[in-house]
């Protein structure tokens, strides 16, 4: 059964090596951006766990913004807001297809309902439209991300509608 926990800075090394399992290098975020989300945006950065091992992870940032930008992937502050950006969604390829990202995902909306957040903002590639469609985000078009040179598709779950 999968656990999930707020993630520790002591996480780190293992945060780090799924995400070089999940991403290509150029979207890869450096370990220095994961410390930074770990130590200042740590209340929405959780792992999920299974038999006491990190087996995926998921964080993000509130945004007054209802869009990804690429200005919110960086290590820096920015302006707070009642949107939620959910940042990436990472599970270790052997516990792919096991439900791992599923939890993480309906934590991660269940928290920002809880807080009285506006919605979930996401931005994928287009073979992950259904899948996010299947937790109730709604495609809103191309996004003007151009993180790691690729191009990402706006969904948006919103709260209020």
């Amino acid at each position: 059964m999968t656990t999930i926990r707020a993630a520790k800075a002591e996480d780190l090394d293992r945060l780090m090596e799924i995400e070089a399992l999940t991403f290509p290098p150029v979207e890869q975020a450096a370990r220095e951006t994961f410390s930074y989300r770990l130590h200042y945006l740590g209340s929405w950065f959780f792992a999920a766990e299974e038999a006491g091992q990190i087996v995926g992870l998921i964080n993000g940032r509130t945004t007054p913004l209802s869009a990804i930008r690429d200005e919110l992937y960086e290590p820096a502050e920015l302006p707070e807001g009642r949107w939620l950006a959910l940042l990436c969604v990472e599970t270790d390829p052997r516990w792919q297809r096991q439900g791992v990202a599923r939890t993480l995902i309906e934590a991660f909306i269940q928290k920002a309902r809880r807080e009285g957040l506006l919605g979930v903002t996401l931005a994928c590639k287009d073979a992950l439209i259904p899948y996010y469609a299947s937790f109730g985000f709604r495609h809103t078009g191309v996004s003007v991300s151009v993180h790691g040179g690729a191009v990402w598709n706006d969904m948006r779950l919103d709260f209020t509608s």
